[in-house]
């Protein structure tokens, strides 16, 4: 019989976050405290590393991390995320539709296929609207990332992680020199280009810094995906911000696709575009390609 008894309470990081943050005193309703908790958690930065899944051989890496008492359990975590999405249920996946059957091969997904692929219609399906897909992060705001752990040293000793690598960081560091390599090349080429679309130009000498910039992606089936048959692929910094989107080419991606090239090398979709805030002179922009900083040394 399929096992649903889920994941153990407090193995996630939010419910971490909950259990080592909440108010037994606060006269706050629960439903508002865990709201503000949600919110807190995703406009986090530094992150302690105990809140993600290490791998048991490494203990050291999960100090304060503790189990949730009965009473932690009924009161915070319980009424905030429902036994159907702490496990599934392999009967009603094979209700899903034909298109939903023709997009995902659920194998790509691994063991990771019960947090990876969110189908259920009840809790997914937040209606019309460019942006409404973002309220799943108040179902799950594990979701916010990020994907790959790069685990810091904190001045107190602690373990941590950056949602949002600052330009300062090491790991950008070792980028801007290529970046300033292949600017300077792309303007000796096309000058005419990076003086009337430098958008473009950014859009790909930029996309090593893209990329580290990404925290995390989302692949979308909205309505205009299941009218074209081509879903959405939002790629996403730390804070929710979409760094790069577009729709999948269906006669050159599919969904193993996607995944085989973020899990294999970290790239994004080259045909995916800047969002308006990434670009040359989008505020997120000017701080990730410090361009007059750059410019200045070429």
């Amino acid at each position: 019989m399929f096992d649903k008894t889920g994941p153990s309470w407090g193995k996630s990081g939010i419910e971490q976050y909950f259990i080592l943050n909440w108010d037994f005193s606060s006269t706050e309703p629960p439903d508002q405290q865990r709201s503000r908790l949600v919110t807190d958690f995703l406009n986090l930065n530094i992150i302690p590393l105990k809140f993600f899944k290490i791998p048991e051989t490494l203990p050291d890496h999960r100090s304060g991390y503790r189990l949730p008492t009965t009473e932690e359990i009924d009161v915070i975590l319980r009424p905030f995320r429902s036994e159907e999405l702490r496990c599934a249920d392999k009967d009603q996946r094979l209700k899903d539709d034909t298109q939903m059957e023709e997009w995902i091969e659920t194998e790509i997904f691994g063991e990771e296929v019960d947090w990876a692929l969110l189908d259920n219609e009840e809790m997914f399906n937040f209606g019309p609207g460019p942006d409404s897909w973002s309220r799943l992060y108040d179902i799950l705001p594990e979701l916010a990332g990020p994907l790959l752990l790069q685990p810091q040293d904190a001045s107190d000793g602690e373990r941590i992680i950056k949602r949002v690598p600052e330009p300062s960081d090491d790991i950008l560091k070792n980028i801007y020199p290529l970046f300033k390599r292949d600017l300077a090349i792309a303007k000796e080429e096309d000058p005419e280009l990076w003086l009337h679309d430098r958008d473009s130009v950014i859009e790909s000498t930029g996309m090593p810094l893209q990329k580290v910039s990404t925290s995390t992606y989302i692949i979308i089936a909205d309505k205009e995906a299941f009218r074209t048959s081509r879903l959405l692929v939002l790629y996403l910094d730390g804070f929710r911000r979409i760094i790069r989107q577009g729709r999948i080419d269906e006669e050159l991606d599919d969904i193993g696709s996607i995944v085989g090239l973020w899990m294999e090398t970290n790239d994004l979709l080259e045909y995916a575009t800047l969002s308006e805030r990434y670009r040359v002179d989008g505020d997120l922009g000017r701080k990730l390609y410090q361009l007059d900083e750059v410019l200045a040394d070429l």
